[in-house]
């Protein structure tokens, strides 16, 4: 086979595989296709493209063990075999027809994502997005934020559809009710983990403090592979993945969630927020123009588009101050409000 190798190929009976390495692996720069199950025996021009092949044997049927011999006859194009359970002389069976790697079910998805990697590593056909990209260390986080200004941000990204307590509403100041709030959900906190009990999302805040951002993707995952519409799921990949600096891997997450929210303008936000700290003011620009079309009294996006007019080049400082006026008259007193009048005055120095 020739051809630029560029392409993960899926067969599987069903599309939530292929919809789970998709959402994985193709922000990293390689797309993803699915093949039904009746190409158990593909024609070699699909896999022209293959720079590896996940067959889902248990949805292959009687006839998995004859596509591993077919996938054999193509060695330039690796394969791993995902096996229905711990199966010791089934492993042996396809190892010997060529596979390079198997999992058993049920296995981590994020363990799939990165056995992938390795073999594509291996290869010589991983993607440089797909090699450790996104990865900084704290010294490199901390050059970026010294250089990039700190954006206002909704309380926290969120799925309206799902009332859970990883996604919290935070007031900008807190009253008595608040406290008292606070420490019942302290308390109920307390008794969940005491129990053993979960709401069955992590988010990235709770990633951020400390935990392995992997053990809080790979739970979130699984459940996406269970329930591709599971859109919780996805804003709180998007807030992982956000709260760790990696915010080109938080991108493809809100706009997933989006499809289904359009109108979530907290999501939206912070959507323009990983745009903007990856680069792209012209997208952030437009995700934040749509959150004030659907909220004109957004105060985080009015803050963060004073920021905008003010990096964007040439500077346009007149519009930056606008936006920040805005800030001070629809939230005196608040967090983002102090922060623009600093700002205001800065402006006038110069």
């Amino acid at each position: 086979m020739g051809g630029e190798k560029g392409e993960i190929v899926v067969i599987s009976s069903g599309a939530a595989l292929a919809h789970t390495l998709r959402l994985q692996w193709e922000p990293r720069g390689l797309a993803v296709r699915g093949l039904p199950e009746s190409a158990l025996v593909p024609d070699p021009a699909e896999l022209e493209h293959a720079a590896l092949v996940v067959v889902d044997l248990d949805s292959a049927r009687g006839g998995g063990l004859a596509l591993c011999n077919r996938l054999a006859e193509e060695p330039a194009t690796p394969f791993i075999v995902l096996l229905p359970g711990p199966d010791p002389e089934l492993t042996t069976a396809v190892l010997d027809r060529g596979a390079v790697d198997c999992l058993a079910r049920p296995f981590n998805p994020q363990e799939l994502s990165l056995r992938i990697r390795a073999i594509l590593r291996r290869t010589g056909t991983i993607p440089p997005a797909a090699n450790g990209a996104g990865q900084r260390t704290g010294e490199e986080r901390e050059e970026l934020m010294a250089k990039k200004p700190k954006l206002a941000r909704p309380s926290r990204a969120r799925c309206d559809r799902e009332a859970d307590s990883s996604y919290p509403r935070r007031g900008p100041r807190w009253t008595t009710f608040a406290f008292v709030v606070l420490g019942i959900l302290i308390a109920v906190s307390v008794l969940v983990a005491s129990l053993g009990l979960g709401t069955g999302i992590t988010t990235g805040q709770q990633a951020s403090n400390g935990a392995d951002l992997e053990q809080v993707v790979a739970p979130l995952l699984e459940r996406l592979q269970q329930n591709p519409a599971d859109e919780a799921a996805m804003v709180a990949l998007g807030n992982a993945y956000y709260d760790s600096d990696r915010w080109e891997e938080a991108v493809p997450w809100y706009e997933k969630a989006l499809q289904a929210t359009p109108e979530n303008t907290d999501v939206r936000t912070d959507l323009g927020t990983a745009y903007f700290y990856s680069g792209d003011l012209a997208k952030a620009k437009e995700q934040w123009s749509k959150v004030l079309e659907q909220d004109p009294d957004k105060v985080q996006a009015h803050y963060n588009m004073g920021l905008l007019y003010l990096h964007q080049s040439p500077a346009d400082t007149e519009s930056a101050a606008r936006e920040w006026e805005t800030v001070i008259k629809l939230a005196p007193g608040t967090e983002e409000a102090e922060s623009a009048q600093e700002r205001l005055t800065s402006l006038a120095k110069r």
